[in-house]
């Protein structure tokens, strides 16, 4: 019975070939579904015709490959492979086809014969006109060379091995150009996928686009599944308040209220509706806390230089100011040490 290997990694597993028509592909109503990206969701199917198992590529966007070399329609022979991706299948129990005889092989009439030369067999050759007797001499010669070549016959065939029958020639139409702007339209979505907890909206409105005007795009697949993650994440528990939560805090950044901004991120990662955030809160506290050092430091260098140049009461006034500021802030503990520092230098 003829069968196909599936082999994927370390996994194995065997397909009997019982049916006219067997699909192969990614999606579930196949006959055969495959755990391999690389695979159409209907890719390929095998038939059981008269000449033996043909198999038809579906109009697959990757191809279909045997012995390495794609093809659209192939008779498959026992021990052809079909890659797809990481995956391999192995076709197994095909019976060889029967070929006519080609006219330039057959033994002339009264000849000697090519396995009657391997016997060391010598035949006479016959003249035109010859008599009865000759001819019937001929026959019984004949007769007797077959009786003792056939066995040796038989047994050259059992130790020939069969020829590999040549794969058809791909008709597979070529792929058309890459359009160099939807290559770069589908890169802008992939860019967006790592980030898809923040700019799922936006991520929808590339994706959409694209799909309008790419129908048949290349990379139609890769959009449609980032797709559906961006409209899972748009509807996701906590999604419209964690995006009011970033609104405050990028107006909190841009007024330069980074002290407030510390507060609301320590509010949020303590409400349980916004737990699955976690992680990008702690980016975005990071953020702030390394954009809030770097000013905080130059307010310090402003009021240090006004104590420099004599402006005692103006010094005092932008220390008292930095202190209220960076109070109760763990974060800044060390710079709140520096201006306390100062503060009691200018009541001494």
């Amino acid at each position: 019975m003829a069968r196909i290997l599936i082999q994927n990694g370390t996994t194995q597993r065997e397909v009997d070939l019982t049916e006219p028509v067997i699909s192969f592909g990614r999606a579930p109503e196949n006959s055969v579904v495959l755990e391999e990206k690389e695979a159409s969701r209907r890719h390929f199917q095998i038939e059981r015709t008269e000449q033996g198992f043909k198999l038809v590529d579906l109009e697959s966007r990757n191809g279909t490959r045997v012995n390495d070399r794609v093809v659209n329609q192939q008779l498959l022979a026992d021990g052809d492979r079909i890659r797809l991706g990481s995956t391999v299948l192995l076709f197994e129990g095909a019976p060889a086809p029967v070929r006519p005889e080609p006219e330039g092989e057959r033994p002339r009439r009264g000849g000697t014969t090519t396995i009657e030369k391997i016997r060391g067999i010598q035949r006479p050759q016959t003249s035109e006109g010859s008599g009865v007797t000759k001819g019937v001499a001929i026959a019984a010669a004949s007769v007797v060379a077959l009786l003792i070549v056939l066995p040796g016959a038989s047994s050259l065939a059992r130790k020939t091995p069969r020829a590999p029958q040549a794969p058809e020639v791909a008709t597979r139409p070529q792929d058309p150009p890459e359009d160099p702007e939807e290559r770069t339209s589908f890169e802008e979505i992939r860019g967006l996928e790592s980030t898809l907890e923040l700019s799922y909206a936006r991520a929808l409105d590339k994706c959409r686009d694209y799909e309008s005007r790419y129908p048949q795009g290349r990379f139609l697949s890769d959009v449609r599944r980032i797709r559906a993650v961006a409209e899972a994440k748009a509807s996701s528990p906590g999604r419209d308040r964690i995006t009011e939560t970033y609104r405050a805090l990028d107006e909190l950044v841009g007024k330069r209220d980074y002290a407030e901004a510390l507060r609301v991120i320590g509010k949020s990662r303590q409400d349980r509706e916004l737990l699955r955030y976690e992680l990008d809160l702690a980016q975005r506290k990071a953020k702030v806390c390394e954009e809030a050092d770097q000013y905080y430091r130059s307010r310090i260098e402003e009021a240090y230089r006004l104590l420099q140049q004599g402006k005692q009461e103006e010094a005092r006034a932008s220390f008292q100011a930095l202190q209220k500021t960076l109070g109760g802030l763990g974060e800044f503990d060390l710079l709140l040490r520096t201006v306390e520092k100062h503060l009691q230098q200018l009541g001494s």
